[in-house]
């Protein structure tokens, strides 16, 4: 709707009041973009106060290092490949290049351990742990591997000045995967011979080599979770060198994924793999629904409806529904309560983006919990804990939709105006893919708003709200922090002037001295009937102290 019902406008005026009038709306200072001069730096916090952070720090600095000499592919795939995760994802949140550089040490040892098991030119690895006493190789562990070092080549890819330093190791890296870790399972020349199956012009799948890989089991269409990291290594390596057949490969793995769903109540369910009557246990429903939500953010073949439906079935079907002491079932459709499976949810946890229990769930189980042995599955789960903590911002660079309006980043609300005037945007940014852009116009007498509510916040606690900001036309862009209860602002009304280029801006709030009023951060232009847009991205909310 283009203009408010009465009732909105009555609140808008009377926060107006708050905004601009009660409380002085104060000019920030322009700073320096933290990324434009930033030095790498070393490695050196052993200790920052925040919980995750120092949860993953002291577990990695004892098992960080256990699994990359491994020559067996199942310890690279269902160990080493969780921590190479972990390293990709700690450097997307703090921009330490200590993690890359942990990374590249284990990397450049797992490909140097790299033999040609069927002397037929192609590079790879192997295990004896499923087949019939060969060692041989295994798409999944090959998707579970490359994964990480895909995404790391993408990231490389994608700050070519911040990260150049990486460029000739992505370079090794990518060709690696390109010439053989991809095409050997595709050539019918090769040890395992071509294993993809085309099964209509929109589906796909592979299928087991002909060798005996799995000794009792015919596996003529893989499980689902043996191809979904292969899937996701195919789109981060197709968002670095363009090759169709990777992205289409990707593509149709989750079409054939896709097709295998049926409904479960609200959510959906389905089987371990579609020649098998078992339904997929929680463990390995992690790979599923990692290509899952993947698809739905590449705007693939999972549609809004359905990344919703499996999201369910994490917050509403496998979840015992307690916050306090939170357990997740052993299978996606709500059966088993043995629990075993109840902490391998790394991939589980991002549904954060759909529901918000997703990290309560996740974080419920880690907040007192201690891994005393090597487990980089555990690993990971601290680390994605880290990426969707509640106590910041959620979505903070607006990389990600909303299952329900694809024009609205996800975990924010539109307050005010429509699409039109409050969407996300890809065509500028200050870094990543996307920025949010909120539009005002000559005579409109609208606030145009987009707001996040703010969860987890400590009392009587310092926070750093930090930003980048752009505009265009008059308007000036505006955000702050709101005390909706007492309907008051925590400090002071930000406004930053009309400005063509991005600038990174911070300011520091004090929470109220309990915890049960609820808050909320506002964006939004900074006169509501001039003409004018403002780009917000990268906005952060981080106590003292911590790493992002």
């Amino acid at each position: 709707m283009k203009k408010l019902k009465q009732t909105t406008a009555i609140f808008l005026t009377t926060m107006l009041c708050l905004f601009s009038g009660c409380k002085e709306a104060v000019e920030l200072v322009e700073q320096p973009h933290p990324t434009s001069n930033k030095s790498p730096e070393l490695f050196t916090t052993l200790s920052s106060g925040n919980l995750w952070y120092d949860k993953f720090v002291a577990y990695e600095s004892v098992y960080g290092d256990d699994s990359y000499a491994s020559t067996s592919t199942a310890t690279l795939a269902w160990g080493e490949s969780y921590i190479l995760r972990c390293y990709v994802k700690m450097w997307e949140l703090t921009k330490d290049t200590y993690w890359l550089n942990k990374l590249t040490t284990h990397v450049d040892v797992i490909i140097a351990n790299a033999s040609d098991l069927g002397a037929d030119g192609y590079l790879d690895w192997g295990t004896t742990k499923y087949g019939d006493g060969g060692k041989y190789p295994y798409l999944v562990h090959d998707g579970m591997i490359a994964l990480p070092i895909a995404q790391f080549i993408r990231l490389v890819h994608q700050w070519p000045t911040v990260l150049a330093a990486y460029a000739a190791k992505a370079a090794t890296y990518r060709s690696f995967i390109e010439t053989h870790v991809v095409p050997k399972w595709e050539d019918s020349g090769s040890y395992m011979g071509n294993c993809w199956v085309q099964f209509s012009s929109s589906t796909g799948y592979y299928k087991e080599p002909a060798f005996n890989a799995f000794p009792g089991v015919n596996y003529t269409q893989l499980p689902y979770n043996m191809m979904a990291p292969y899937a996701e290594m195919l789109w981060a390596m197709y968002d670095v060198n363009g090759i169709a057949s990777y992205n289409n490969r990707a593509n149709q793995m989750a079409q054939y994924f896709k097709n295998g769903l049926t409904v479960n109540g609200s959510a959906y369910k389905w089987k371990y793999c579609f020649v098998l009557p078992q339904i997929e246990d929680t463990s390995h429903g992690n790979l599923d629904v990692g290509m899952a939500r993947e698809s739905f953010n590449r705007a693939g073949t999972i549609s809004g409806t359905h990344i919703a439906k499996i999201s369910y079935a994490f917050t509403g079907i496998m979840w015992n529904q307690s916050v306090s002491a939170p357990l997740v079932k052993d299978n996606v459709d709500g059966t088993g309560t043995s629990y075993v499976y109840t902490k391998y949810i790394g991939d589980w946890i991002p549904m954060t983006q759909f529901n918000q229990n997703a990290w309560l769930i996740a974080a419920g189980q880690y907040r007192n919990y201690t891994i005393t042995a090597s487990n980089h599955n555990y690993a990971y789960n601290l680390v994605q804990i880290m990426a969707w903590d509640l106590e910041k911002v959620i979505n903070q660079g607006f990389e990600y939709k909303a299952y329900h309006d694809l024009t609205l980043p996800a975990q924010w609300v539109r307050l005010g105006g429509t699409s039109a005037e409050i969407r996300r945007y890809t065509a500028d940014k200050s870094e990543g893919t996307a920025s949010v852009a909120i539009t005002s116009a000559t005579g409109d007498d609208i606030w145009q708003m987009l707001y996040q509510d703010w969860k987890q916040w400590k009392a009587n606690t310092a926070y750093e709200v930090s930003f980048d900001v752009k505009t265009s036309g008059a308007n000036g862009g505006r955000i702050f922090i709101q005390n909706v209860t007492a309907g008051t602002i925590l400090g002071t009304v930000q406004d930053v002037p009309s400005s063509p280029s991005w600038t990174h801006h911070s300011f520091t709030v004090t929470t109220p001295s309990t915890t049960s009023p609820n808050l909320r951060l506002y964006l939004e232009n900074c006169y509501k009937s001039t003409a004018g847009t403002a780009y917000f991205d990268n906005v952060k909310i981080k106590k003292a102290g911590d790493a992002w």
